[in-house]
């Protein structure tokens, strides 16, 4: 019975593994829920404190219309540490089953668009793929698998071009050689060639060449920390999937946005608080003592990984760390004082989105209907979404809303536009200015094809006439 529920479960994964994806959630949320009245699960007090915070978080998010998938996704995960009871052989075949499956699909999608991304896309939006999400997962898998089957945990992260996945599987396969101290020039040399391939080898788009994909992160790990400046952002954070919509606050660099910090642990102090994440990091180290040595170091991959990138907020990467947390041993070895039944917070956050914020796409349904009342009401909702704030009136807000985000071209532009004599910032204006010199030396078709360069242009004519004549 057991070997049954666990390949549907993953099967109806696979198809809707989405980012944060609603569909996903709901079938993650039924095995967890079967599992754990199955299995008479309870909570402890550290988890208690951890599902309260969550849910804290959510109710005082800024960005409801996007939080609830991802708090959704961390509540049954947290919940579910210690429910499902799994065999370890099985965990064994169905790591295999996945990897082979895996690796068909890889050389299906690296031949139709160059990347692998196995499950991890958009269902609603193929174009939308997430590589380095599929080499993570790889990386959870490669410890628990063995012989040719290891080897196709390879290629699959080899297909991803994950740069950081193939350095982390190398490392992996050096630490083995060191660990063992077995002179095995084989692994010696597939450890040393997976480490130098990425920067031999694979190339992807970075901003300009004086700005490479690590410069990005570097700066996202140095600035983010500053927006943990006040004790609501400490206790409960911004909100799950808050991270983009706050970040332009103490952006330097243009155009160096993305959706998370590429930090597992800065990315949930600033969506979730520090608080939670302490408490998470503290529950998982408990559960994390009582695994096998193969299950450590699957967890230590992942946790490289997601170091310097984030990849965690899937739910079949979900399902598969909760089987990891959940083989027979640690569960034997685990006892804890127990309060209350398993869930019941996950379904109590459930009944919460009956307030229409719970469905695929993660865009509210007032925005859609485009009129003055229902956009008033979603920022009312999700006040960090204050762009939408300029189909009010875009002269009233759009200082505030240039404020919230400004090296947004065309928020530098409409402000230009209302108000020609606003004074700016000058150590802003200089970052600007060099961001633009390095793409139009290096990187022109960038530009161009986003429409800045003549943004800036005019733009430019009204703050700094010289430096427009010299564009």
């Amino acid at each position: 019975m057991q070997k049954l529920l666990l390949f549907i479960i993953t099967a109806l994964l696979l198809i809707t593994n989405s980012y944060y994806s609603t569909y996903g959630i709901l079938v993650l949320l039924a095995f967890t829920l079967f599992s754990s009245f199955k299995n008479k699960t309870k909570l402890n007090t550290l988890i208690l404190v951890a599902n309260l915070l969550l849910i804290l978080s959510y109710l005082f998010s800024g960005i409801k219309a996007l939080s609830l998938e991802p708090t959704l996704l961390f509540l049954l995960f947290i919940n579910n540490l210690s429910s499902v009871k799994i065999d370890k052989y099985l965990l064994s075949k169905l790591s295999k089953y996945l990897t082979i499956l895996f690796f068909i699909i890889s050389v299906y999608q690296l031949l139709s668009t160059q990347f692998a991304y196995g499950p991890f896309f958009n269902i609603f939006n193929t174009k939308e793929i997430y590589p380095n999400a599929f080499a993570a997962l790889n990386l959870l898998l490669l410890p628990l698998n063995k012989g040719k089957i290891q080897s196709l945990n390879i290629f699959n992260i080899l297909l991803s071009k994950s740069r950081i996945g193939i350095i982390i599987t190398g490392l992996f396969y050096i630490y083995k050689i060191i660990v063992n101290k077995r002179n095995n020039k084989k692994l010696i040399i597939l450890g040393l060639i997976l480490v130098l391939l990425p920067t031999a080898l694979i190339s992807k788009t970075s901003q300009s060449p004086e700005f490479s994909s690590l410069d990005q992160r570097i700066e996202h790990w140095h600035n983010s920390p500053k927006l943990l400046n006040n004790i609501k952002a400490l206790t409960l954070g911004y909100g799950a999937n808050s991270f983009s919509y706050i970040y332009p606050r103490v952006q330097q660099i243009p155009e160096n946005q993305a959706p998370h910090s590429h930090n597992l642990i800065i990315n949930l102090a600033i969506e979730n608080g520090l608080l939670f994440t302490v408490l998470l990091l503290t529950i998982l180290i408990r559960r994390f003592r009582k695994l096998d040595d193969q299950y450590k170091a699957a967890i230590i991959l992942f946790f490289i990984h997601n170091l310097v990138d984030l990849n965690i907020q899937f739910p079949l990467t979900i399902f598969v760390l909760l089987l990891i947390f959940n083989t027979q041993r640690s569960l034997e070895q685990s006892k804890s004082w127990t309060l209350i039944n398993i869930n019941a917070f996950a379904i109590a956050i459930l009944l919460l989105s009956m307030r229409g914020h719970f469905y695929y796409g993660h865009k509210d349904i007032l925005l859609k209907n485009n009129n003055y009342e229902s956009i008033k009401q979603y920022i009312q909702e999700n006040p960090l979404d204050s762009k939408q704030l300029l189909k009010l009136d875009e002269k009233k807000y759009i200082k505030e809303v240039f404020k919230a985000d400004p090296y947004n071209i065309d928020h530098l532009v409409t402000l230009l536009k209302h108000y020609p004599n606003t004074q700016i910032d000058q150590q802003w204006l200089e970052n600007y200015k060099k961001w633009y010199l390095s793409h139009s030396k290096y990187n022109l078709n960038y530009i161009h094809e986003k429409g800045t360069v003549e943004k800036l242009k005019k733009t430019f004519k009204l703050i700094d006439p010289d430096f427009a004549n010299n564009l």
